[in-house]
């Protein structure tokens, strides 16, 4: 059996996606396949993929455009590693990502989900894909972070540098369609199944990159999609043991609410990434 299979969902990022697909190449550990969910690219994404097919190990399956967590769940389904691994197009894997993740876990058997930290860079850009603003984070997450913190939004978590043992959830969970935030559901699934099985490592093992702008290619979050995402999530996880501040979540419901409204009346501007 395979160690490690790296979930990466990819929509029209063929410019950048390679530099992901080099840095899990260039891994100090080498029992890895790499899935590629190509979520109906209309670059040359298939192009770029035909050129690693000398290497086995990267693997290329296409989809209709269904959005990234159900091309998540399509790796998923045809993953054959005992870890699995979520990773972005536009990511960049440090060398002892895979490495670091393996003994961690090796070292503690009865961890079986966690998280690592990141390095972090947010780009707002422009028509032209020209960077406009730019905030970068030494680290994203703090050193000792537990599940609760997460439950909390006192931390926040992405997709991508997330794990799992596969055969311990095998079919228990899915990655939700048509939602922000969904890697915090996730985790919290995750969690449901085995609150004592979270692991935090507090090494930064990648570079998340964030981008924003009013292309099919970045963010497009309004105040709306946010006050929903926080709604459903209460509404799905209102009765989990670790769901200790439902003050967080219906306080967020309540603020994205109201800022939508101001801004359909014209009195804000719409919802952008906080640069400093």
């Amino acid at each position: 059996m395979t160690q490690f299979s790296i979930i990466t969902p990819t929509y029209n990022r063929a410019y950048v996606l390679w530099k992901m697909i080099l840095g899990i190449q260039s891994q100090t550990f080498s029992d890895w396949e790499l899935i590629i969910v190509d979520d109906g690219s209309f670059d040359d994404t298939k192009k770029l993929l035909a050129e690693f097919q000398f290497d086995y190990r990267v693997k290329y399956l296409y989809q209709n455009n269904q959005g990234p967590s159900i091309a998540r769940n399509t790796g998923l389904s045809s993953a054959l590693g005992e870890f699995i691994v979520y990773l972005d197009s536009d990511d960049e894997p440090y060398p002892h990502f895979l490495s670091t993740i393996f003994t961690c876990i090796q070292n503690q058997p009865e961890k079986n989900y966690g998280v690592c930290n990141h390095n972090r860079s947010i780009e707002l850009l422009d028509q032209d894909f020209k960077t406009k603003s730019l905030k970068i984070d030494s680290a994203a997450q703090n050193q000792k972070v537990t599940l609760q913190n997460f439950y909390d939004w006192d931390v926040k978590t992405t997709s991508s540098g997330l794990f799992h043992r596969r055969d311990f959830f095998f079919d228990k969970v899915s990655w939700k369609p048509n939602i922000y935030i969904e890697d915090l559901e996730f985790l919290m699934q995750l969690g449901c199944l085995d609150p004592a099985g979270f692991l935090h490592i507090p090494e930064s093992l990648f570079h998340y990159r964030q981008k924003h702008g009013s292309n099919g290619l970045c963010s497009q979050a309004s105040y709306q999609t946010y006050a929903d995402a926080f709604e459903k999530i209460y509404e799905w996880h209102k009765n989990d043991p670790l769901m200790k501040k439902p003050e967080v979540y219906l306080n967020r419901v309540k603020k994205y609410k109201e800022l939508q409204d101001q801004y359909l009346r014209g009195e804000i501007k719409p919802l952008s990434p906080n640069f400093i």
